[in-house]
């Protein structure tokens, strides 16, 4: 049987310490476990903040498009406005279905900036939450 191999078999002592080949002491096979673990779970948690930012981004970018359309549909009011007071001249108290779906658009335009300015803080509470969960890992990675 070659040396080496013997060293190799004697890789345990009751401490439960290992020994390299020249039969120094390395680190607890839990602290290296640990670490990788630390390691594997900051990966993760940093492919999840890009996840995150990305929807940030992607958020922002509707937004900014909800805003144009609502721009185009403002500069309808004018008209409509022109159509309201000929409605009223003659005494018609019904709205027009232009009018209808002017603030049916309205209403919609509302409710969607509300969803995505929901969703916008959801991804900034999300991010300063990954990042605080990055620090705390690489922290304790610091001290192994």
């Amino acid at each position: 049987m070659n040396t080496s191999h013997r060293h190799n078999n004697r890789s345990h002592h009751a401490s439960g310490h290992r020994q390299d080949r020249f039969g120094r002491q390395t680190h607890g096979d839990s602290t290296q476990r640990r670490r990788e673990f630390l390691w594997h779970e900051r990966l993760r948690l940093h492919q999840e903040l890009l996840r995150v930012n990305a929807q940030e981004v992607q958020v922002q970018l509707d937004l900014q498009a909800l805003q144009q359309r609502k721009v185009v549909l403002e500069s309808q009011r004018p008209k409509l406005v022109g159509q309201i007071i000929l409605s009223g001249l003659v005494r018609r108290s019904i709205q027009t279905p232009d009018e209808m779906n002017f603030h049916y658009a309205m209403q919609r335009f509302h409710q969607e900036e509300s969803e995505l300015a929901r969703l916008g803080n959801q991804c900034i509470a999300e991010r300063m939450m990954l990042v605080e969960q990055i620090k705390v890992i690489e922290s304790e990675i610091a001290l192994l």
